[in-house]
């Protein structure tokens, strides 16, 4: 059984113990009857005593490629959440006023052709925009290295911080990998 969409996030937290106090009373009242969610804390919580437990070498080095794809993978997962609770709410409107459907979805197309006609941008506000998103994207500075040590010392301060380090990271171009052939290893005086 699934959790509810909205709750996956909050479950996550609550595991971690960094809800807060009112989402934390509300929570426990939808666990008392979900037992999906329910289900999910419990997976949750497993893997959070899990990796507790884990010992913690600071000195491992992470390979670049690995944070484009867990930064594509979480996004990809919060577009997909979010989705997931959109149209499990307009399945529900729809099923109660199914009368109203077809005016609904055709008032909100005309509304959002409207809106993207009418915001396109500027090409001057186009490179404002990609210079303010640049300053907002850039990494710490005092994170010194891509081992698991720095990555809990800036997740610890700030999850924004721990996010802009990973995308920064993930857009990195990376190096080129060196070609190795097989005769720049094999003795070149075998002919003599």
């Amino acid at each position: 059984m699934n959790p509810c969409a909205s709750n996956r996030k909050r479950i996550a937290w609550f595991a971690l113990e960094i809800l807060d106090e009112k989402s934390t009373r509300d929570l426990r009242e939808h666990l008392r009857t979900c037992a999906g969610c329910r289900s999910y804390l419990e997976e949750i919580s497993n893997v959070t005593a899990k990796l507790t437990e884990a010992e913690v070498n600071p000195d491992i080095l992470v390979p670049e490629s690995f944070h484009q794809r867990l930064t594509d993978r979480l996004h990809s997962e919060e577009r997909e959440s979010s989705r997931e609770s959109f149209l499990t709410l307009l399945r529900a409107h729809l099923s109660r006023n199914w009368r109203w459907a077809l005016p609904v979805l055709g008032a909100t197309t005309v509304l959002i052709v409207s809106f993207l006609l009418v915001s396109k941008p500027s090409p001057t506000s186009r490179s404002a925009g990609h210079e303010a998103g640049a300053a907002l994207t850039s990494a710490p500075k005092d994170v010194a290295s891509p081992t698991i040590a720095n990555y809990q010392f800036v997740a610890a301060r700030s999850i924004d911080e721990f996010d802009q380090l990973l995308t920064s990271q993930g857009r990195k171009t990376l190096p080129p990998v060196p070609v190795f052939k097989a005769s720049m290893f094999a003795p070149s005086n075998l002919s003599e």
